[in-house]
């Protein structure tokens, strides 16, 4: 059962570690159930929620760097139910700033992964026909626009 001790125990333990604090599953539940017990004692509650939207910073600093890890490393972190979606969307915009990266590191080159037509790129130049397997220099923006639909990739990722 949570309670007012317990949540300053979570805020300091998460303070003092380095990584994300295992919490119980349903503390979210708790949370909620806490707050309902609270609701005729104002001064308690706000004291409480201040706690509470403490640690939650904390854990979303946390899961910010939780995700670039992933990202790089693959390894996942333990995170609560509440948490899965928010550190999906933050390892899907790592992962599309490290292609971008990938892609300025090549040079603007990439390396075609399906065939592509001849095309007219936004400079008015014709571009193409392409084979999967071809490294070309492109403009970065005909060269993002095919990496965006999946059709290339940044060279040598």
């Amino acid at each position: 059962m949570l309670t007012y001790d317990v949540l300053r125990s979570f805020l300091d333990q998460e303070k003092a570690a380095t990584g994300l604090v295992r919490l119980p599953d349903d503390f979210f539940d708790q949370v909620a159930a806490y707050f309902r017990g609270k609701a005729d004692l104002q001064r308690d509650a706000d004291a409480a929620k201040r706690l509470l939207l403490d640690l939650l910073e904390v854990r979303e600093r946390k899961l910010l760097t939780a995700a670039v890890f992933a990202v790089r490393s693959g390894v996942e972190p333990d995170v609560l139910p509440e948490e899965k979606a928010f550190l999906s969307a933050l390892r899907e915009a790592v992962q599309t700033f490290g292609d971008k990266k990938k892609f300025l590191l090549a040079g603007g080159q990439v390396e075609v992964l399906q065939p592509v037509p001849a095309f007219l790129g936004t400079d008015l130049k014709t571009y193409g026909p392409l084979e999967p397997g071809q490294v070309v220099a492109l403009p970065p923006q005909v060269a993002s626009l095919l990496v965006e639909k999946g059709a290339a990739k940044p060279a040598g990722a």
